[in-house]
């Protein structure tokens, strides 16, 4: 296999595998949400909810981030290698 079409095969891969974390995510995401409106924002407390928070949502954010950033690198390395 050449530098190009591993370049191409490496990319889908990290394709995939984000959309499947985000499948994942999402399917946790619709089985708690009850239960995460009913324990944890009916109540007080801002540190727990913030803990909270970035626990949950801070590796949705990297991963779409990281998705997005993987075209690019790709383009960048088709062209400037």
């Amino acid at each position: 296999m050449g530098y190009v079409e591993t370049l191409l095969f490496q990319y889908k891969a990290c394709q995939y595998t984000a959309i499947a974390a985000i499948t994942v995510w999402v399917y946790d995401y619709l089985l708690t949400i009850a239960d995460e409106l009913e324990l944890l924002w009916s109540r007080n407390g801002i540190l727990v909810k913030g803990l909270y928070l970035v626990g949950r949502y801070l590796p949705v954010v990297g991963t779409t981030i990281f998705a997005g950033s993987q075209s690019h690198s790709l383009w960048f390395l088709l062209h400037f290698s």
